[in-house]
């Protein structure tokens, strides 16, 4: 049971394929008379899943032995009084999830092939996704964040901090490290500054010059290396791209970052020596109203489009699953609160809703062109149904 959900851990739900795949959300309550009645409202929930796979062809004896771990939580009172706001848990051959999340949620049990995740949306958009890389002479970390944590994200063949630029060498100059001989100030021009040596003084670059244009070059040098294995990281990672180092390496790393969002406030000083709550705490204060004016400037965008310019918007769930499938969606908000049951086919781009959800084929079409548009690398928001533009239960921009 956990309070964090960062959007590497969303990505992995959404990319979760099993057949049967069950998802439970419900409102909890810390304390009250509504924190008494979890077990029995959680039990009617497992019940109604249960009641789907049957529907959908699974035997009796089979949808029970399916559903018994969960079924099995009714019973474990100490999980019960440790709610937060909400619960979501998520159940298929090979996943068993529960989260606790400190977020109101809906009532509803989903059988599908996949997993239900636009309920969830609120902790990667609104509830804001954002990523921090840290710089340092030992270490390049990446982690990937929302309101209620970090997460580190495993890097491969990224070079392992700026103690790598030491190996450069140009034109005959080796750049060393030497031990400074007192605190160093980080805006002296004369002075390149990335951590502390093991003596614990303030460790600095020198040459012939000291932070000469050279080893600037030395250093934009390693950042060109690094940045050609990171950017590969930054597919699905749309959220704004935080930056914690030395305030004289942003300049540098800026001109090669090629995240689509690089934050223009720093974390700075030597992330080594900050905490990782403090670090979490200071890159969500910089992200939030980041993400909050793309939203804004996301509502904006559609309105100005839509009354110029047609074709680069959509509101109509059935057509925005196709586009989003292709790829097309660059920007989709949609209705927190609302589904539209019906089928979709990837092949010929056609959707289908005269169906029921009971039908074993039908699908929320809102929650899959959430999946679709945030596989394709689409910036989601979501929102409750009457604060949507038009009143429309999802609005999109396209790409093209």
């Amino acid at each position: 049971m956990d309070e964090r959900l960062t959007q590497r851990e969303l990505s992995a739900l959404l990319s979760h394929r099993a057949d049967p795949c069950v998802s439970l959300y419900m409102p909890t309550y810390r304390d009250g008379v509504e924190a008494k009645e979890h077990p029995i409202r959680f039990r009617n929930l497992v019940a109604d899943a249960q009641q789907q796979l049957v529907e959908r062809g699974m035997k009796e004896v089979e949808a029970d032995r399916f559903m018994a771990p969960l079924r099995d939580r009714v019973r474990d009172t100490p999980f019960w009084r440790q709610q937060s706001d909400g619960l979501a848990a998520f159940l298929s051959p090979s996943l068993r999830l529960i989260l606790r999340l400190p977020h109101r949620l809906p009532t509803i049990a989903v059988v599908d092939r996949r997993l239900y995740i636009k309920p969830l949306i609120h902790f990667v958009t609104q509830g804001l996704a954002f990523h921090i890389l840290a710089i340092s002479q030992k270490d390049v970390r990446l982690y990937d964040g929302s309101p209620y944590g970090l997460s580190e994200v495993t890097l491969e063949n990224v070079p392992r901090g700026l103690g790598e630029a030491l190996q450069l060498e140009r034109t005959g100059t080796n750049l060393q490290m030497h031990t400074g001989r007192g605190p160093v100030k980080e805006n002296y021009p004369g002075t390149f500054r990335v951590g502390a040596t093991k003596e614990g003084y303030p460790g600095t670059f020198h040459g012939q010059e000291p932070w000469s244009d050279k080893h600037k070059r030395y250093v934009s040098e390693f950042f060109h290396r690094m940045e050609d294995h990171l950017h590969r990281y930054w597919h699905n990672r749309t959220g704004p791209l935080i930056f914690a180092g030395v305030e004289f390496l942003y300049p540098l790393y800026a001109e090669v970052c090629r995240h689509q969002l690089l934050a223009e406030q720093i974390i700075a000083g030597n992330p080594d020596r900050i905490d990782k709550r403090e670090l979490h705490k200071r890159a969500l204060n910089i992200a939030q109203p980041i993400v909050t004016s793309k939203e804004t400037a996301m509502e904006e965008r559609y309105r100005s489009l839509a009354a110029t310019n047609g074709d680069r918007t959509m509101d109509k769930p059935e057509k925005i699953v196709s586009a989003a499938y292709r790829g097309q969606v660059w920007e989709l908000m949609v209705a927190d609160d609302a589904q539209l049951w019906g089928t979709f086919d990837p092949e010929t781009g056609e959707t289908n809703t005269d169906v029921g959800k009971d039908d074993p084929g039908s699908e929320d079409l809102l929650d899959l062109s959430v999946v679709y548009a945030m596989e394709n690398g689409g910036e989601v928001y979501a929102r409750p149904h009457a604060e949507i533009p038009g009143g429309h239960a999802a609005i999109a921009v396209l790409r093209y």
